[in-house]
């Protein structure tokens, strides 16, 4: 499991005070958060809405890419406020045919630009929102498109077709939950314009952020307070330590009620990278271990309402940062406050949809499911191996780690190729990556010594996926390619 991928809260930067010990608390962290994600109770929690998230947007640079595009109208910088602008080369009907406009996020970067893995791991991202942003001229702009998402840039699978407005002003298009992607695009489907016109977009963003807003909230007027409180209907999964506890317990003869209250341990940073902002007092929380069946074998589920949330005693570090949460919550009962969510989270157990499991995969997305899957695997091990370049050597044994990467430290520049350079061209201390051609053999990393005049091996890639048992191909054996 890489350790690096972990969520860390870093912006905001989650301190609450300069101990000196950041790095022991940053590891304290992300082991406390794989023994719960490990080891935890899986639960459903429906996020009130209504209040001021952190904006997600894209934690890293991406480049655009489009179709076509006429000359110095290239879509270099659509983020708004600038005069430049995308201006498509294809006119008329081949729009709706043959133009695109998206992004690519390319690959996991240090801070100055350099990969960080060897492996040339991509960079994905979850988009659940554009921000979109067309001409003035009515025939120049579109009134409805389809995004989509590839990993690769070649095949591209479609996410939701979108109606636009059609005005020159900049509007946000909240898209359904698909998965982790490198590559998003919008493609035109109904064009405005005739056949001498051309498509133009003044501002293009894609975000992470998901449809929750200040306008989700219901206010009462008359009492000014917030009777009707907007729930979202699409639960987020969250791994959990709690302990079941029964309703009765042995202060029950003597009038003293449990009242079915409930705690629950949470990783605190991970949780607000899941939610983007944390846990608060009245979001609803589905136990679906705790379901019960009634007579006729219909399930009842069992929602609880955060009362409320402070730091675990248990989850401090020994320089006092907090890392878990403790969460108390109470059954839901049925009001003017929650009804939303729970007239909508009604069971159709006991219908006939979904009776089996045939039925329910001709209708179920496999497609989406089986790339969340593969695509939230690589984002979160993108090498095998462990990390261990945020873990600090002196308070823990590195022994036995599998962790040679093959790159320079601290995010130093380097070159490669299949042929050591010359010698006598070589400047001291200058980091070369010899490659293996044709050879699923790990690459090697090399420094230059003007001591020793000589290239001298620093390590070996062993975090990256190697099939040492392939044989050469022909190229290599005939025309003795291969470096070694």
């Amino acid at each position: 499991m890489d350790l690096l991928k972990i969520p860390t809260l870093n912006n905001p930067p989650y301190t609450l005070s300069d101990d000196g010990l950041q790095a022991s608390n940053d590891y304290m962290s992300k082991l406390m958060f794989e023994h719960i994600n490990r080891g935890g109770a899986p639960i459903k929690l429906f996020k009130l809405l209504g209040l001021k998230e952190r904006e997600t947007g894209i934690l890293q640079e991406y480049v655009y890419i489009s179709s076509k595009s006429l000359p110095c109208y290239e879509p270099v910088f659509l983020r708004g406020n600038t005069v430049n602008f995308y201006k498509s080369k294809e006119t008329g009907i081949n729009i709706t045919t043959d133009c695109y406009i998206g992004i690519d996020c390319g690959y996991i970067k240090l801070k100055n630009g350099r990969k960080y893995y060897s492996n040339d791991a991509s960079y994905q991202i979850h988009v659940r929102s554009f921000t979109l942003q067309q001409s003035e001229f009515s025939q120049n702009r579109i009134t409805k498109c389809k995004v989509e998402r590839s990993d690769d840039g070649v095949n591209w699978k479609g996410v939701q077709i979108v109606s636009l407005i059609n005005d020159n002003l900049s509007h946000v298009y909240y898209i359904k939950e698909s998965c982790l992607s490198r590559y998003w695009r919008i493609k035109p489907i109904l064009f405005n314009g005739n056949n001498n016109d051309h498509w133009i977009v003044k501002k293009l963003l894609f975000s992470t952020h998901s449809n929750t807003a200040i306008t989700d909230v219901n206010i009462d007027h008359g009492i000014l307070e917030n009777r009707k409180r907007s729930y979202s209907t699409d639960p987020i999964q969250l791994k959990v330590v709690y302990t079941p506890s029964n309703v009765d317990t042995m202060f029950t003869g003597f009038g003293l009620f449990n009242m079915n209250k409930q705690e629950m341990t949470i990783h605190f940073e991970s949780t607000v990278e899941l939610l983007n902002r944390p846990i608060v007092i009245g979001d609803i929380i589905e136990l679906p271990f705790e379901g019960q069946f009634d007579t006729e074998m219909r399930l009842s589920k069992k929602l609880m309402e955060v009362v409320d949330v402070s730091w675990s005693t248990e989850g401090y570090t020994p320089g006092y940062k907090p890392l878990l949460q403790t969460v108390v919550m109470e059954p839901v009962t049925s009001s003017e406050e929650n009804k939303d969510v729970v007239t909508k989270l009604k069971d159709a157990v006991g219908s006939q949809l979904f009776s089996n499991v045939t039925e329910y995969l001709n209708v179920a997305n496999t497609s989406t499911i089986t790339d969340s899957i593969n695509n939230e695997s690589k984002e979160k091990v993108p090498q095998k191996g462990i990390n261990n370049q945020e873990i600090d050597k002196s308070l823990v044994n590195q022994n036995h780690y599998l962790y040679g990467d093959a790159l320079p430290p601290n995010g130093e520049s380097y070159t490669e190729g299949y042929v050591l350079p010359d010698a006598k061209n070589a400047t001291d201390g200058e980091y070369f990556r010899l490659l293996y051609k044709d050879l699923d053999i790990p690459a090697r990393l090399y420094k230059f010594s003007c001591t020793k005049k000589r290239w001298l091996f620093m390590e070996e890639d062993s975090r990256t996926q190697q099939d040492v048992v392939k044989k050469p191909t022909n190229d290599t054996l005939l025309k003795g390619n291969s470096p070694r």
